[in-house]
């Protein structure tokens, strides 16, 4: 198949765009009318970066009880605040500021379905869900136990696992507080104080809706003046708790959450139980602790998983090992291996998050409405529920029209060849005016330098300033040239020429 073969397949969707900007590309054909100062203008609209569907729920800080699932982006434009990502070097969650929420245009998207799984045996069920995004977005994929890698929307494939935001779900259907093991409101006063809570303090709901993570209605406080707060009405809590047994549980490897769901109280009572008694680990301490032996922590979390009620299927595909392995696991970290039936027994009565999204299909999904945010300090964040790619360079998605007018001497640009030059841009960080630059000077040396040529980036407004840098070749142009190829684009008033 020629090049020029390959080119015409852009418009069938066929054609795989290069992940950086290659000169190479460029096209160009002899200038028949070289006598001719006629002017070319050319205009590519869809130059764009990474973006999602104006409905994708985006797993921002808010309260549960409103907003279970997250807030729809484009309900989120002109808003600042915090959301929920996932660090893939310590495999853990973290909460990080968002701004600059924008409408970046009108775009070509993909759909890609998902499968998870819910319920065990006759119970199990398969649901489907969706997420809409340009086909150039990043989606973070697991490769196996605690390794990723990204791929663009366009090039899923099904049955690839993507990364998740592994919320806890009841019986109900209801979210719990807890992402990956860790209390949504802990993360988000931990991010907004720039450090860990120390071991003498709580999180405070000041309206005490436990659900609501809204930072305005988080505090911290001392144990002592969170413990005075939560009164025996609210909690339930009994002054009859065994302190030594309390000790015993939590220095065999429950956690404070975990004691204070088996004896129905708030995690505050049992810490003001132990603090003082026993030495109180820090969530950095927990975590290093894990890291310290990959082997130990990839165990102890296969044998968190199945206590939760995870069955060994699930685990060895989570973890990509034969079943064997994972009851090897399990029983050298001490857990009893169930029987079908107490399995059964146990997902009749509790819902789990599944452990992975797994591809079904990417489809084209013709034009829509996209949406994208900035994130500080991080490249991802969570999608409908899945892992997403911030966007480059500053974190600042790109839309604008790039406008291309010259007067061609001995060569022109072929229009197809141009356009998959300009959209490998798509997936490229680089400054509007480092950008234009950049074409400019690409086009100037394929076309072997056209007598004159003039190239406009209008770009988005990033918070709120326009940047619209426009470039001319050569630096030395004649003025009456130039003067003709504005007015030709409208950029400057009419002349005699």
């Amino acid at each position: 198949m020629s090049d020029t073969e390959k080119l015409s397949l852009l418009g069938q969707g066929a054609t795989k765009y290069p992940q950086k900007p290659e000169d190479a590309i460029l096209e160009t054909f002899a200038n028949k009318w070289p006598g001719s100062n006629y002017v070319v203008e050319l205009e590519c609209p869809e130059f764009t970066s990474l973006c999602v569907h104006g409905d994708t729920l985006i797993d921002v800080v808010c309260d549960r009880q409103k907003y279970p699932q997250g807030i729809p982006i484009q309900e989120l434009v002109g808003t600042t605040g915090y959301l929920f990502t996932f660090d893939q070097e310590d495999h853990q969650p973290k909460v990080k500021k968002y701004r600059d929420v924008r409408k970046t245009g009108i775009c070509p998207v993909v759909r890609i379905l998902l499968r998870q799984r819910r319920g065990h045996g006759k119970t199990t069920r398969y649901e489907e869900k969706e997420l809409i995004l340009t086909p150039e977005h990043l989606v973070l994929v697991r490769s196996g136990f605690s390794k990723y890698s990204w791929v663009r929307a366009q090039d899923l494939e099904p049955g690839q696992h993507l990364i998740t935001n592994q919320r806890y779900i009841s019986i109900s259907g209801e979210l719990t507080d807890s992402i990956r093991g860790c209390c949504e409101y802990q993360l988000v006063q931990e991010a907004i104080l720039g450090r860990s809570l120390l071991e003498t303090e709580l999180v405070h709901h000041r309206d005490g809706n436990h659900w609501n993570h809204v930072p305005s209605n988080l505090e911290v406080l001392t144990n002592k003046e969170h413990f005075s707060l939560h009164q025996t009405q609210r909690y339930g809590y009994s002054d009859t708790l065994d302190v030594s047994e309390l000790i015993r549980l939590y220095e065999s490897g429950l956690s404070i959450d975990q004691l204070s769901k088996k004896f129905s109280c708030d995690g505050s009572t049992i810490k003001a139980r132990l603090i003082g008694r026993t030495y109180i680990k820090s969530q950095s301490e927990i975590l290093r602790s894990k890291r310290s032996n990959d082997e130990l922590y990839t165990e102890q979390e296969c044998q968190r998983l199945y206590a939760l009620g995870y069955t060994i299927y699930e685990l060895s595909e989570y973890f990509d090992i034969h079943s064997t392995t994972v009851l090897k696991w399990i029983r050298k970290q001490g857990g009893q291996v169930r029987t079908s039936l107490e399995t059964k027994q146990l997902r009749a009565s509790v819902e789990l998050a599944t452990l992975n999204h797994i591809v079904i299909s990417v489809q084209q999904y013709g034009i829509a409405d996209v949406y994208n945010m900035e994130v500080e300090d991080t490249e991802a964040f969570f999608a409908n529920d899945i892992l997403v790619h911030n966007c480059p360079k500053t974190g600042q998605p790109d839309f604008a029209k790039i406008t291309i007018g010259y007067i061609p001497d001995k060569r022109l640009v072929e229009s197809k060849a141009l356009k998959l030059y300009l959209f490998s841009f798509r997936n490229h960080g680089e400054f509007h005016e480092d950008v234009t630059n950049r074409i400019a000077h690409d086009l100037f040396a394929a076309m072997e330098g056209p007598k004159i040529l003039v190239v406009r980036g209008d770009f988005f407004p990033r918070g709120g300033i326009s940047i619209n840098p426009n470039v001319v070749l050569p630096n030395d142009p004649d003025p009456i040239l130039l003067q003709r190829v504005l007015h030709m684009l409208a950029w400057g008033r009419p002349t005699n020429v």
